[in-house]
């Protein structure tokens, strides 16, 4: 399965990414970024459907969700492409 990283799922990696680097050590936003690909690739390969998000305002969008630490990350399958449409903190869903 392919994966494909929508523009905003893409910019909320990096902001984190950004923040992640800011509050520790030089590199470390580089190394949580790779593990967020990583555990993402992992399931995009894994090939298994998780449930519809519980986010009303997710699962009107028929977005898949699976939660990564504290966060969301909201996807759609479209033949062989995994497509992660968006990267939310879970305290911002409740």
């Amino acid at each position: 399965m392919r994966l494909v990283l929508k523009k905003r799922a893409t910019k909320a990696l990096f902001s984190v990414a950004n923040w992640v680097e800011d509050q520790n050590t030089e590199g470390a936003g580089d190394r949580w970024l790779e593990k967020v690909f990583q555990e993402i690739n992992r399931r995009a390969k894994a090939e298994v459907k998780h449930s519809v998000c519980q986010n009303q305002f997710l699962a009107n969008r028929k977005y898949l969700c699976f939660p990564y630490d504290s966060w969301i990350v909201a996807y759609k399958i479209d033949g062989e492409e995994f497509i992660v449409c968006r990267f939310i903190w879970a305290g911002k869903l409740t």
